[in-house]
């Protein structure tokens, strides 16, 4: 069974069953009994005149102080009726004349005023007996010299009840058998209980367990899944949530490493610098400042950089969105970019006029600037940059081409990651930091946008970011 739901319910209702059943076992055999008691005192009450009127007259009919001669006549009249009944003829001083009980014991009836006649029996039920007592209304007969009584006594070994031998009423015998069927179906649920819940209690244990590891910092541990139910599915995502636990913590050390590496080459050059002029190996001179004012650069740009990215990622970055002309942001992000002999050229092509985009200007301007920035530095002397803007459904797609040397595809998936390089190196003559294009994935995010790339090596890669059009669904979700 996959589901925990339907396990439950199967508990509960095995629990119900056996229940039902061990009810209807115990006190089965009891109403059965019950029953026939009731039934056999029916048919005598029915009876009981017509009955009485034969036996009396069957025993005046035979030789008086014939107890043989009266009892069978007792037991032929008593035996053709069918009723669980025996019969006995007792005279005015209790003594019986004739019975047709074969087993009556001879201290078994006893003649009460009244009429009555108190009638006791030694009755065994399973290793138990007990003697009954039944008082039952005699029917006198006879003459006045010779007055005689006749009892009719119900055949107390056949249709005697389990609570008349113990004694209790039928309402308390059923209550105390329904307790019973309660105790056995709740100890049959319990182990059933118990089957199924023990391997299910011993796959949270190790869930338990794994997430107690997880917690001290132990990002290797991992949760064995079976089958397809709700825990099966918790474990999957256990193991899932520590997976990325894990690739977060690897990528947090080496993001560490990363950041401590850009910041040690411009902090480097600017500490030898420093101890080159205080060394008098170098002039203080303009190229010493314009040297040092790059790397300083470099520096504050690898801070703001950053700093965007953690306030992107938290959700906090500030932004103005409006509707800004897409050819008109081109234009500007072109202007920024003045032709450079021996690095490619900047060119911008619109394909629809009045085309604009739901954006922060400067946001959408720093995307831009990474991606032409990005798009010159692996562009050959001669090549061509363009800018272009499309629609595409709800949003606007600007593009920034190049006739490169473009990427292989075994790195396409990675370019967006932080500090990644396809070409693995840190120089500044070959790549920046590796965090143009992880910034400008975020920055598109946060603006409702998406990225992405096509390239093929050899032939320029074409970057492109897609933001929505002003009224849009996706720009009234941002």
């Amino acid at each position: 069974m996959k589901s925990l739901q339907l396990r439950f319910f199967v508990v509960v209702w095995l629990f119900v069953v056996a229940a039902m059943v061990a009810l209807a076992l115990l006190v089965g055999r009891w109403s059965i009994t019950e029953l026939e008691r009731v039934s056999v005192e029916t048919r005598i009450d029915r009876r009981l005149d017509s009955l009485t009127r034969s036996l009396i007259g069957a025993v005046e009919a035979v030789t008086p102080g014939d107890s043989v001669g009266v009892s069978a006549a007792l037991g032929r009249i008593t035996a053709a009726d069918s009723m669980l009944l025996g019969g006995a003829v007792l005279d005015r001083d209790g003594r019986v004349l004739g019975t047709s009980i074969p087993d009556l014991a001879a201290d078994a009836l006893q003649l009460r005023g009244g009429g009555m006649v108190s009638y006791a029996q030694s009755v065994t039920k399973g290793s138990a007996t007990q003697r009954i007592m039944v008082a039952i209304s005699g029917h006198p007969f006879g003459t006045a010299s010779a007055p005689k009584t006749l009892v009719l006594i119900p055949a107390l070994k056949r249709s005697v009840s389990s609570s008349r031998l113990s004694g209790r009423s039928p309402s308390e015998e059923l209550s105390r058998r329904i307790a019973i069927a309660v105790l056995v179906g709740s100890l049959l649920s319990a182990l059933v209980t118990a089957l199924i819940a023990r391997p299910l209690l011993g796959r949270v244990g190790a869930l338990s367990r794994a997430t107690a590891a997880l917690r001290e910092g132990k990002l290797d541990s991992r949760v064995e899944v079976r089958g397809d139910d709700e825990v099966a599915e918790l474990g999957r995502s256990f193991n899932a949530l520590a997976e990325e636990l894990g690739a977060s913590e690897a990528q947090r050390r080496q993001m560490v490493t990363d950041v401590a590496h850009e910041l040690r080459t411009p902090l480097t050059n600017i500490i030898g610098l420093v101890e080159a002029v205080r060394d008098g190996l170098r002039a203080p001179d303009d190229s010493l400042m314009l040297a040092l004012q790059e790397e300083a650069g470099l520096l504050n740009q690898l801070v703001d950089d950053l700093r965007d990215l953690s306030l992107a990622d938290a959700g906090e970055l500030p932004l103005s969105l409006e509707a800004l002309s897409a050819a008109e942001e081109l234009r500007r992000t072109a202007a920024a970019f003045p032709p450079v002999p021996g690095e490619a050229t900047i060119e911008v092509s619109v394909g629809e006029d009045g085309l604009t985009v739901r954006a922060d200007r400067r946001r959408l301007g720093q995307i831009l600037r990474n991606l032409v920035q990005n798009a010159r530095r692996y562009s050959p002397d001669g090549g061509t940059v363009t800018l272009s803007a499309s629609r595409v459904g709800e949003m606007v797609r600007l593009a920034v081409a190049d006739t490169g040397i473009g990427i292989a595809p075994e790195h396409l998936p990675h370019v967006w990651e932080r500090f990644y390089r396809v070409d693995g190196s840190r120089a500044k003559s070959t790549g920046g930091m590796g965090l143009g294009l992880a910034l400008v994935s975020r920055l598109a995010a946060a603006q409702g946008g998406r990225v992405g790339v096509v390239s093929e090596a050899g032939r320029g890669s074409t970057f492109w970011v897609e933001l929505p059009l002003p009224g849009s669904t996706r720009a009234l979700m941002v």
